[in-house]
């Protein structure tokens, strides 16, 4: 889930979380970077960009720059860390910028390129047949990418940083959890409106196992109402004068035919500095209201 709310706090409307079941062993490369683009791996894509504080708490892992900021989720540094129990390497592609980042290298564990430099390691195609489902040539010619990709290779034996081993079984373990806990978390996130699990097979054909979305004819009140609450947090600092209050009915639909369609009064609450006010709910026919 740490990926998921990094995109949530970057500001993404949509993620897919893909298992690609292929190895890469044949693909050509240079050495330099084939241990960061091995498979199996799990692929983490959203559409929104790495801004400079994303990247530099990226490169600085042990101490994230979010502690300070109330208003976001997760944490790029100690939250972060946690994809390191599936992988040792990450690559991660957003904007104009690729980081190769190993945590075994201990004077430097990170190294950036400029993506319209990233053929000079990995050839048009190669990066085509890998991320062929999130970007274009044209992206790699333009040497911009307007979304964000995590590659992360999927542990196939013990190493200095993790025993644990990712086999398929528990990368289906791992998405029947996170299936299971997303529709919730929808709901009240303030920016993702779609989030699917996907599969790509071996022939590289692209599976939807499992997406969850905000639709319907409350889409459009829910993102003015989400915007709104956004700017009115970003204008307080997290600390407002007086109580925040935001309200909104929000549709989720599921392709789980258990819960295909839910739809749920959600209520954001953030008191005022010298705010002791509760809040007060009567049912389902009454309206919402702070004293």
């Amino acid at each position: 889930m740490e990926v998921v709310q990094n995109a949530e706090d970057a500001g993404a409307r949509e993620v897919r979380v893909v298992h690609d079941v292929r190895t890469t062993a044949q693909i050509p490369m240079s050495p330099e970077i084939a241990r960061f683009l091995q498979g199996p791996a799990l692929c983490l894509f959203n559409n929104a960009v790495f801004s400079e504080e994303d990247w530099r708490g990226i490169r600085k892992l042990g101490d994230s720059i979010k502690k300070e900021d109330p208003l976001r989720v997760g944490q790029f540094g100690l939250g972060f860390k946690s994809v390191f129990h599936l992988t040792d390497y990450v690559t991660i592609v957003s904007g104009h910028q690729v980081m190769f980042i190993d945590p075994s290298e201990c004077e430097k564990m990170w190294a950036c390129v400029s993506l319209c430099d990233l053929p000079d390691l990995l050839a048009t195609p190669v990066c085509l047949e890998l991320w062929g489902n999130y970007m274009t040539a044209e992206h790699l010619r333009e040497g911009y990418f307007p979304g964000t990709v995590f590659w992360l290779p999927l542990r196939q034996e013990t190493s200095d940083l993790s025993a644990t081993i990712y086999t398929p079984d528990r990368v289906t373990q791992l998405f029947d959890s996170f299936s299971k806990a997303v529709p919730i978390c929808l709901t009240f996130l303030k920016s993702l409106e779609h989030v699917s699990l996907r599969k790509v097979e071996v022939d590289g054909e692209a599976v939807v196992l499992h997406q969850v979305e905000v639709e319907g004819p409350t889409l459009q009140t829910v993102r003015r109402e989400r915007q709104q609450l956004q700017q009115r947090l970003k204008e307080s600092e997290g600390c407002p004068e007086e109580a925040i209050t935001c309200h909104y009915d929000v549709c989720v639909t599921s392709s789980d035919p258990q819960v295909s369609r839910q739809t749920m009064l959600v209520l954001h609450y953030l008191p005022g500095r010298h705010d002791a006010a509760a809040v007060h709910h009567q049912g389902p026919n009454t309206r919402i209201s702070t004293r």
